[in-house]
């Protein structure tokens, strides 16, 4: 009975102290120095140390609390951090702060990441591991093409067939397993190869102000291809004036030795209250790329003509223009074109392996126009919201042509792509949603002809290299929940569903594969995604990311039917099924004064691997054209595999302006069911420099190195561009320097490959430039 007694006061007691505190609660409003509601600010009270999220309104509360002294920290990767002290509760007391304003943070644009997540992030605060190239990065590499821009990135791997190619490997995958954007835009279309292309170098590097990559599986974000990751090219923008009237320029000019290449870009914009206009135009002159000299493999030294690898030359030309109208605060509309050609681009490894007397890329060109209409709410539901309609025209020709007195072959096609998105992001105590969907629809044009060199009549084939008319639809519904536990544990889950289907008719010819005269099918995929940050302290921060991705076939797989890589020839297989992949990842991030870098340790398992493999084309494993016997092969599903690899980079300020920087990538790749390596795995490669920065001098001498890569597949060794045994190792030593003469003149200088080493990049089909000495003029001004 005393126990019984005893547990009914203790109760009633609680039940009192418990309704007491009821009433004591705080809640506040917090503003930007405009007055403007602040959304997404993390409010710690401390030491309770709970926290909670600003709605739209820039509102929060606690309750009920305990009386007693309180402290408020409030954080927004925008603004500066606001800390309150002695804030007192008391009993029955709601106490009310309602003019708490954040300073916003003088930030490099830059520095804001949107591709991991869909969300605008620090790098650092984001569990993905990312590269950013700023543009500044991009000038001072002196990038010929968006493709060599990435190549000195901890975990990016580049691969060229020709001069005019540039293909990014991430973590052992390529091509169509990887995801291109432009400006959130896909660029991937239902014709692109798997195999490596020119894609990335049809983006013109002096456009951009950013490149965004994310490695490892984003399927959730962004649909199929995203296997190895995404990489999101984000041209420059303009930027609206608080006077009547402004305007800047910019000319850059550069000229290489290696290749003669000679480049000169233009851009203008101009900013009005309500009004601002950005626009830019380049013009490229690449001349035959010459090899390095000296080299201890003869297997890599097959050029005709001396050091010169010829044919390589080509010119190009872009353009791009983007119009921004404001409409009223918080809502904007942003209006864009883009145009690339690529003139008679020459595929090199086609003269240096086979003997063609002609091939060569024409046309090769690229055409981009969006609407995107952005806007900000204060509202409980949603806060933000971005619209996008878009249309992509991409036109690829080949014209080749064995000798010269036979017929020389005519392919082109082209991929129509209208693109629709909508995203949307709203914020609920402590979770941050993210949500919206993708509908994107090509229309494919396709044909092949022959044309006499003697007679220079043309005769039409009625199966060309893709089916006529094909029509190729994707879909996809996402949505994903960052949920802060604490401010210092942060989780995101996401989920996906797409749905594609293809149809066409097939060509009324008796070498078709197929008998049935259309042919319609459908693809359907549910993908899921977990990401963890913690953050240990504030400079170290651990993350954790487990994925699903996938690839649905495209036409360029089901339906292709021409030459290839090497001595081979693909043909169509409409039995396909979507190559699947989990993926995780573990890794830390450290981002201190003086040591800023990261690691990371993944492993990925394929499922219903897509890959070239031979095949029966009427009954035989070859087919003869011209004269000459090439192999049969299709895409196939050829069965599991797994690929894991280590990424790490490290930037140490040793002192005052000098610093040593450098990354390694490890990659490693078996298909288990052929028990054969994964085609295409880069070797053990990275880069290692020294730095010293003083402005307005800037000046670094850096090694760039690659391991050998013997591990080849089956596909592999059927590849002329990779020499027999496989790559060699090789390392090229460079330095560079850019001094900034004033506010609007600066000069760059670099030497490239001083040893003039002759060397070869796996699975590329020309050598690396010899000793290179590349001259850069900036002049900007208004």
């Amino acid at each position: 009975m005393r126990f019984i007694l005893r547990s009914l006061i203790i109760l009633l007691i609680t039940i009192q102290l418990w309704a007491q505190a009821e009433d004591n609660s705080l809640e506040g409003w917090v503003y930007d120095e405009k007055g403007e509601p602040i959304p997404n600010v993390i409010v710690q009270l401390i030491p309770r140390n709970n926290f909670d999220l600003s709605d739209a309104r820039g509102h929060f509360s606690f309750g009920p609390l305990a009386v007693g002294n309180y402290q408020l920290l409030l954080e927004h990767v925008s603004y500066q951090s606001l800390q309150i002290s002695d804030v007192q509760i008391r009993s029955g007391e709601q106490l009310i702060l309602d003019s708490l304003v954040m300073n916003q943070r003088i930030l490099d644009s830059d520095v804001m990441v949107v591709t991991a997540r869909r969300v605008e992030r620090v790098p650092f605060d984001l569990p993905n591991p990312l590269n950013i190239i700023d543009a500044n990065s991009i000038t001072l590499r002196a990038a010929k093409t968006t493709a060599e821009a990435l190549r000195e990135e901890e975990g990016l791997f580049v691969q060229k067939t020709n001069h005019g190619g540039g293909s990014a490997v991430l973590r052992g995958l390529s091509s169509n397993q990887i995801l291109i954007l432009v400006d959130g835009i896909r660029l991937n279309n239902s014709l692109y190869r798997l195999g490596n292309h020119q894609y990335l170098t049809t983006v013109d590097q002096n456009s951009l102000r950013r490149i965004e990559v994310v490695r490892g599986p984003t399927s959730v974000q962004y649909g199929s291809d995203a296997l190895g990751g995404t990489i999101n090219l984000l041209t420059r923008a303009p930027v609206r004036s608080s006077d009547d009237f402004t305007w800047q320029y910019r000319l850059d000019s550069r000229y290489a030795s290696a290749d003669q290449e000679k480049m000169l870009h233009g851009g203008v914009t101009m900013g009005l209250k309500k009004w601002a206009l950005q626009t830019g135009f380049s013009y490229k002159d690449f001349g035959d790329l010459r090899r390095g000299a000296n080299s201890d493999y003869k297997r890599i030294e097959r050029t005709s003509d001396g050091l010169k690898q010829s044919p390589g030359a080509y010119t190009a030309y872009d353009f791009d223009a983007k119009l921004m109208y404001h409409i009223a605060p918080g809502e904007d509309l942003v209006l864009a074109y883009q145009f690339s050609d690529q003139n008679e681009v020459p595929r090199y490894d086609k003269y240096e392996n086979e003997g063609y007397y002609r091939w060569i890329y024409e046309p090769q060109q690229r055409q981009l126009l969006y609407a995107t209409y952005r806007a900000k709410f204060y509202s409980p539901y949603i806060q933000s919201l971005r619209a996008t309609l878009s249309w992509h025209d991409q036109e690829e020709g080949r014209q080749f042509q064995k000798t010269a007195q036979s017929t020389q072959s005519e392919e082109w096609d082209r991929a129509q792509t209208l693109g629709v998105t909508i995203e949307g992001n709203s914020t609920f105590r402590k979770n941050r949603l993210t949500y919206g969907t993708e509908i994107y629809s090509d229309r494919i044009s396709s044909r092949r002809q022959y044309r006499n060199p003697q007679t220079l009549t043309v005769t039409r084939d009625p199966l060309a290299r893709y089916p006529d008319g094909a029509r190729y639809h994707s879909f996809g519904l996402f949505i994903q929940d960052e949920i802060y536990f604490s401010p210092r544990w942060i989780t995101t889950l996401g989920g996906r569903f797409s749905y594609f289907s293809t149809n066409f008719n097939n060509a009324a010819d008796s070498a078709s594969l197929n008998p049935v005269d259309r042919f319609e099918q459908t693809f359907k995929a549910l993908t899921f995604s977990l990401a963890s940050l913690y953050k240990w302290k504030d400079q170290v921060h651990f993350n954790l990311n487990i994925g699903q991705a996938f690839r649905a076939p495209n036409l360029s797989d089901i339906s292709k039917f021409g030459q290839s890589k090497g001595n081979t020839f693909e043909i169509p297989n409409p039995n396909l099924e979507p190559e699947k992949m989990i993926s995780i990842d573990g890794g830390i991030k450290i981002n201190a004064p003086r040591l800023k870098g990261s690691a990371s340790l993944y492993y990925a398992a394929i499922s219903d691997l897509l890959a070239s493999a031979d095949d029966l084309y009427n009954g035989s494993p070859t087919i003869g054209i011209d004269g000459e016997s090439y192999k049969v092969k299709s895409k196939q599903n050829i069965g599991q595999a797994y690929i894991w690899g280590v990424e790490a980079s490290a930037d140490w300020t040793i002192a005052g302006n000098w610093s040593l920087y450098g990354n390694v990538t490890r990659t490693y790749g078996q298909n288990t069911t052929v028990n054969e390596p994964v085609g295409g795995i880069p070797p053990l490669f990275g880069l290692t420099g020294l730095r010293w920065h003083k402005i307005p001098w800037r000046a670094e001498a850096y090694l760039r190195f690659a391991g050998k890569q013997e591990r080849l597949s089956a596909d592999d060794l059927d590849d002329p561009r990779i020499p027999n045994g496989g790559t060699p190792p090789w390392q090229t030593f460079n330095v560079r320097g850019r001094y900034q003469w004033n506010e609007w003149l600066s000069l760059q200088l670099a030497l490239e490959n001083i040893f003039d080493y002759n060397y070869r990049e796996h699975g590329s089909g020309l050598n690396g430039p010899g000793r290179n000495v590349i001259f850069g003029v900036s002049i900007a001004g208004k």
